[in-house]
Order: C-alpha cells, then structure tokens, then sequence
C-alpha cells in the first residue's frame, strides 16, 4: 500500500506539470507543446522507438498499388545521378529510403518515362527522426517538414563552371494539393550550397503550379529571392492519389555569373541573364535581421522529396507523398549531359 501511494503521489506531480486544453493539446512545463495525450504517452515510451517493420510494410502496399501490381521487379537504392548512387540527406535513405522509401523499379517500361526502369521516391511526416536536431535546437519531429533527398557530390554549379541538368519526374500521391488546409511546399531538386537559409536555385510545387525559385544577385539590394513560373498542371490530369498523369521532363543550366536558363518538356520556360547569389548571414540587431553576404558561390544539385507543409495536425496529405523519377543526369557542358543521357536507362 505504501508503494503504491508513493506511485500515485509521482502521478499526480507529472499530471500537474501539464496543461490540458480541450482540443487535445497538451502544454509540458517547459512550454513544449504535445498535439495529445496519445502522442504524449508515445514520446514517453522507451526511446522513442518507431516500428520501423511497419513504415517497410506500408511503403511496399503504397509501391504495389500505384504500380498496379505486386509481381514487379525492384530494389532499394538510393537515387541516382548519371547512374552513380547519390549521398544521403538529412537522414533519407536511414529514416526513410532503405525502408521501401527509395525503390528502383526494374522492367516496367509500360511506366517508366524512357527504358525499362525508373525510381520511387515516398516520405511520410510520421517517419521523422526525433534524434536529428535541426536549427534552433529542435528535433526534425518538432518542424512540420520532412525530406527524402539526395545529393550528387561531384556535380556543382558556380562562376567559373556551368551545371547542366536534366531529369523527368511525375507526381504520383499526395503532391498537387489544392486545398488550402492542407498546402504544402515540394522541392523536387535544388542547388544548395554549405549555408543555412533558402537555396540558390530550387524547383518546387506548390498547389497547382512548377515553378523555380532563384536567388539573384542585384547592386545595392543584395539577395532577391524570385519566384519563375514554369508550368500550371492541368485539373483534368490530376489523380484521385493527388498525383499527375504524365511525366515532366526539366532541363536546366545555371552559372553564378550568367545566369540560368529552364526548359520543360522541351520548351523554354525561364531564363535569366545576371548574377546568381549567394548564402545568406545574418546577424539579430533590434529584432532585425540585418543581412551580410557571403561571397561563397558554389552550390551542390540534389533531388529527391522535401515537403515544408503547412497543413493541420491531422493532416492526412502529410503522408506517402510520392514522386518517380527517371533518367536524371548531369554534366558541365551540353554535349557532357547528352552524352550521360545516352548512357542512362
């Protein structure tokens, strides 16, 4: 009896060190915020482990049901680049691709955009890493972001060489969101280089629309983020998964110095003649930010999944957000990246 009054007295003190709102949220002493008692007790369990069985389970039913099948032929890999394996990010291929997050599917020509095989790329929000810790101190669980991407480290645009690249992709669940509730930001690939802050050249998706984000480079204004407009997806051509019917090609050149020009599906869709600039630094001075600027010019391509969601906490969009991709390639010349994609599948 004595033991169990002293368990009970344990309770009580945790109970009062929370705050219960009606919603379900439940605010920790610390000012942490819990979604819900359900979460609260899971972020209590031992380690906070994640069943990741169940993650490899559910990718491979996703995979089996936008291929139609559960006959195909595939592997996990992380994605390529010229055929060559690219480095992982932030924890993709651990947390996300080696469980049935990063597949290539093998002899499917009937789906892929050129040749017999093609990669599927799939996050899920409730795959993140509580063990990564990210700006500020918090954890990759704490932002409502999640990524499963890869970077070709041998392939870098700056001032003094011209980065070509190409790749299809196609949204296939969980992407083309049009309600509000649920928006997100997708990046399909970016030009990142070792900063913290946006990078200099990113292609994203968000609701309806392709488009590129560049940071310019302009006398007296420093930084410029702007926003290139590249292609609307048709309504009649998105699926009932929140994915795209057909595939899309990009092409794309960027130098520091010169600028950039981006093609889709074979047509020109934005160009800019200028300087491209470079990582933000920042220091806080009243409340300000008051940038500086650091002369770095050299960016890394990569590609993959990167969802920035700004959707509810219960948002059913925040999981198996999937895109293919196929024949991606890279060169420092225009005939280097036609050669490359010659050698692709």
């Amino acid at each position: 009896m004595k033991y169990l009054s002293l368990i009970l007295i344990f309770i009580s003190i945790q109970l009062h060190a929370l705050t219960f709102k009606s919603d379900g949220t439940v605010i920790k002493s610390d000012g942490t915020v819990v979604e819900s008692t359900k979460e609260l007790s899971a972020s209590n369990s031992s380690s906070q482990n994640r069943p990741k069985n169940i993650y490899k389970e559910d990718n491979l039913k996703l995979l089996n049901h936008l291929i139609k099948t559960d006959n195909s032929k595939y592997k996990v890999k992380p994605l390529e680049l010229n055929g060559t394996p690219m480095k992982s990010t932030v924890g993709s291929w651990e947390n996300h691709g080696r469980f049935n997050g990063s597949i290539e599917v093998r002899d499917r020509p009937d789906l892929a955009f050129k040749g017999n095989n093609f990669f599927h790329v799939t996050v899920s929000k409730d795959q993140c890493d509580p063990k990564i810790i990210l700006e500020g101190g918090f954890t990759q669980c704490d932002f409502d972001t999640i990524r499963n991407e890869y970077i070709g480290e041998k392939y870098s645009a700056d001032n003094s060489k011209t980065l070509w690249i190409q790749y299809s992709f196609q949204p296939k669940k969980n992407i083309i969101i049009g309600n509000p509730l649920y928006q997100k930001l997708f990046f399909i690939s970016q030009c990142k280089n070792s900063g913290k802050g946006n990078p200099t050249f990113g292609m994203k998706i968000k609701e309806h629309l392709l488009f590129a984000k560049v940071k310019l480079f302009e006398e007296g204004k420093g930084i410029v983020l702007t926003d290139f407009p590249l292609m609307e997806f048709e309504q009649n051509k998105i699926t009932d998964d929140l994915g795209y019917e057909d595939w899309i090609t990009v092409r794309y050149w960027l130098n520091y110095d010169l600028g950039f020009q981006i093609w889709v599906n074979d047509k020109i869709a934005a160009e800019y003649q200028g300087k491209l600039a470079d990582i933000e630094v920042y220091q806080i001075n009243d409340d300000k930010k008051k940038y500086k600027y650091q002369n770095e010019n050299s960016c890394r391509h990569k590609h993959g999944v990167y969802m920035n969601g700004f959707g509810y906490k219960n948002d059913p969009t925040k999981k198996e957000m999937t895109v293919w991709f196929d024949n991606a390639v890279a060169g420092y010349s225009l005939e280097e990246l036609e050669k490359n994609l010659n050698k692709v599948d």
